[in-house]
């Protein structure tokens, strides 16, 4: 994409701040700066952190964890005759063991699934029954009429995936922030290594998969809940929260930023998998509940994930957004790009451009002034709004399915395993 045309989608951008400000009636606000403001230039793709997969005819996987990843893909060509959902599923237990913070059964579960020659199907799993991360997993085997029960992957898991896993930087993370509050009897059995938590690379302790199912048998299959909404009146165009500007200007703002975990799984024949778990865990006194074995208790969070799809011909996006206090403000910018956001080709580069994010009470703009340019900042000053330097927001995943490719765009700014074999990056995509 060219520097020019970087500057007229800031533009177009900035005019949709200014009318989403307008709407709440604020206008004469000072201008604030932090102490570490270096504007920079444009940012240009990490090559050291890929962040893109395209592919023809191979399977394809994402999520935070490189060793899960790469046993994964020795698990599943030990079993070739799996089924896309039984396989999604799997991904989808896999993840429990991971990232228990966020992908417990407890935890709730958002999923687009994708299948060629159709519409993509949004689901957002109620928090009803007692595991409601379990439940989708079990509607998922259900609605779709696979032989395989949850039961018996999990018991296929338990007897057939050995490969060691290690723990990842973002779990990691998770445990030194909250070292006081894991450290209860159990947590201090499983997430640490004498006086410390576990450190990115070193061994986690396993799920026994069958036994955790089956600690759930008698619950109910999730209800699921698929409402979405046209956007400006574009039929093609639906998300999981109204984001025309007559409604957004409402703001679902949470109070503190919601994190989630998103993984995805694509097969060779273009179905597409993705998916987002977050779970708010549960104190019992100092310490975080914990168990059945190392999963988290917890409730719903405050705020659910951001989807949109994007639907038009055999072309279909699937747009993903959270780890923020309102992450549909981040695909509503993107949305303002009609022209841009449509192409795959341009989805790598519009992920790195800097963000920015309004909120109130107060009014005040929130941007990441180290990923623009000194012009684009200057554009931001001219609004005379109160502005406020971040170091990162958001995290934002793309995927997406075509007549001849299909393929995913994750978030530099959060660290993703993706397994991308076959991967042909100088193909040309429509």
């Amino acid at each position: 994409m060219k520097r020019s045309s970087l500057g007229q989608i800031y533009l177009f951008c900035l005019s949709i701040v200014g009318l989403l400000a307008g709407a709440l009636g604020l206008s004469g606000c000072s201008l604030f700066w932090g102490p570490n403001y270096e504007p920079a230039p444009p940012p240009s793709l990490n090559q050291n952190h890929p962040t893109t997969c395209r592919q023809g005819e191979a399977p394809f996987w994402a999520a935070s964890n490189p060793s899960l990843g790469q046993a994964f893909a020795k698990f599943l060509a030990a079993h070739p005759t799996l089924t896309f959902i039984e396989r999604a599923v799997l991904w989808a237990l896999l993840q429990m063991n991971v990232r228990p913070d966020l992908a417990s059964p407890a935890a709730t579960l958002q999923i687009v699934i994708a299948l060629p020659g159709q519409a993509p199907h949004y689901y957002d799993f109620a928090p009803g029954p007692q595991a409601p991360y379990l439940a989708a997993l079990k509607y998922l085997l259900q609605h779709y009429r696979h032989q395989h029960t949850l039961s018996s992957l999990a018991a296929l898991l338990d007897r057939s995936f050995k490969e060691p896993l290690l723990i990842d930087a973002e779990f990691s993370l998770f445990l030194q922030q909250h070292q006081a509050a894991v450290a209860s009897p159990l947590g201090h059995k499983y997430f640490f290594k004498g006086d410390q938590v576990l450190r990115p690379g070193e061994g986690l302790p396993r799920l026994a998969f069958y036994d955790l199912v089956a600690t759930y048998k008698q619950d109910r299959a999730a209800t699921e809940q698929r409402k979405l909404y046209p956007i400006n009146g574009r039929p093609h165009l639906r998300c999981n929260q109204d984001l025309s500007l007559d409604q957004h200007k409402k703001y679902q703002i949470a109070a503190e930023i919601v994190p989630y975990h998103f993984f995805q799984y694509t097969d060779e024949a273009g179905h597409t998998f993705l998916a987002a778990s977050s779970l708010r865990p549960r104190l019992v006194g100092p310490h975080f509940k914990l168990g059945p074995q190392f999963t988290f208790a917890g409730s719903a969070p405050a705020a659910p994930a951001a989807f949109c799809l994007w639907d038009q011909g055999s072309y279909h996006l699937q747009m993903l957004a959270a780890h923020d206090r309102d992450p549909a403000q981040h695909l509503l910018h993107l949305i303002a790009l009609q022209p841009s956001i449509m192409r795959p080709k341009d989805l790598a580069m519009l992920n790195q451009l800097g963000r920015y994010l309004f909120l109130h009470p107060p009014a005040r703009l929130l941007v990441e002034s180290t990923r623009m340019s000194e012009e684009q900042i200057e554009h931001f000053f001219a609004l005379n709004f109160p502005l406020y330097h971040v170091r990162q927001m958001g995290n934002l995943w793309f995927t997406w399915q075509g007549a001849k490719q299909r393929g995913i765009v994750t978030d530099v700014r959060h660290p993703t395993f993706m397994y991308c074999p076959k991967s042909n990056e100088q193909t040309p995509l429509n």
